[in-house]
This record gives C-alpha cells, structure tokens and sequence, in this order.
C-alpha cells in the first residue's frame, strides 16, 4: 500500500482552526466531555460521505470517548 503524505501550508491550517473554532462556539456538545474531531477536505468529504462540502470548507465530524474503548 502506498502513503501519500502532504503537508498544510500555513494557510490552509488557519482555515482549518477557524472551520474547528466556528465549530466549537456553534456546536450544541456538552464542553465538559471528551471528543475526537476529524477534519476533511471537501474534495474527500464528498466522496466518501456525499456531503456536498462546497470547494474551499471542511466537513468536520466529532466522536466521543465511547466510540475509542
């Protein structure tokens, strides 16, 4: 199997902590529990989930501790 690793340009790493900090202020989760969030790029994000992630946004999705036992 073949790994392709791509590092973020500064750019898109501030897009991503805005898209996590719009995330956690609008979010309804409780802020005292535990959770993963993945972060995907829209280009994945429709392929694999059918999101309908417009060109430039992510689709973030959370998992709480339950989901890692």
């Amino acid at each position: 199997m073949e790994v392709y690793i791509e590092t973020l340009s500064e750019t898109d790493t501030v897009n991503i902590m805005s898209c996590l900090n719009n995330f956690v202020k609008n979010t309804d989760l409780p802020k005292d529990t535990m959770y993963v969030i993945t972060v995907w790029e829209h280009n994945i994000a429709n392929k694999y989930f059918n999101s309908n992630t417009p060109k430039g946004a992510y689709l973030i999705f959370e998992k709480n501790e339950d989901g890692y036992k």
